[in-house]
């Protein structure tokens, strides 16, 4: 479910993931079999990592020829998930909140558009099809545009949930002479109208 709503992917995308889709050394994922059709690649952001790395280390300790990522146990390993129900039941009972794993999908998406992220970003981070022929055809962000974005939203979806504590921001101190120089150019920008 966290990277449900890390990613924004519907259910049986996420529960059909394979290995041979995920690479870990250059940090993306990609979904073949999607609701529209349309092949989709995710970054793969610093949390989304440990949480891959630790799954493919388990699953390495009890059968390194499972090709999915989250393996059905009451399959014998030779499915994926289907519902992960106890999951579902369990956070509803700690939080006393009822949801769907559809609902995770829509935070996502609310939460990249309270980020300010452009609409169009935010349908191809949740891989609508375009409506447009500017956007099917020209318009296409790459994954090192979108990899900041990912990362920016994991790291307020932890620190909003106590897993990551927020980072202070770096304080920059100057000594007497550079102040002094800033406040000159300050002056001569403000007299010259460009401040």
């Amino acid at each position: 479910m966290t990277l449900t709503l890390l990613w924004g992917v519907r259910k049986v995308e996420i529960l059909s993931l394979r290995w041979e889709n995920v690479d870990l050394s250059g940090g993306s994922v990609r979904f073949d079999a999607t609701k529209n059709g349309r092949i989709h690649v995710i970054p793969i952001t610093s949390h989304v990592q440990h949480i891959l790395e630790r799954r493919k280390k388990e699953r390495d300790s009890t059968d390194a020829n499972c090709p999915w990522v989250f393996p059905s146990p009451q399959a014998g390993f030779d499915s994926h998930l289907t519902e992960p129900r106890k999951t579902v039941t369990r956070v509803e009972e700690a939080s006393g909140c009822k949801f769907s794993i559809h609902d995770l999908r829509r935070t996502f998406g609310t939460l990249l558009n309270e980020m300010g992220v452009s609409e169009y970003t935010v349908k191809k981070a949740l891989n609508h099809a375009p409506n447009d022929t500017a956007s099917r055809h020209y318009l296409q962000p790459r994954l090192k545009e979108l990899r900041p974005i990912y990362q920016k939203l994991e790291d307020k979806i932890l620190i909003e949930a106590g897993v990551m504590k927020e980072e202070p921001a770096e304080t920059v101190v100057i000594d007497a002479n550079l102040y002094a120089e800033l406040m000159a150019l300050k002056t001569t920008m403000a007299v010259a109208g460009i401040a």
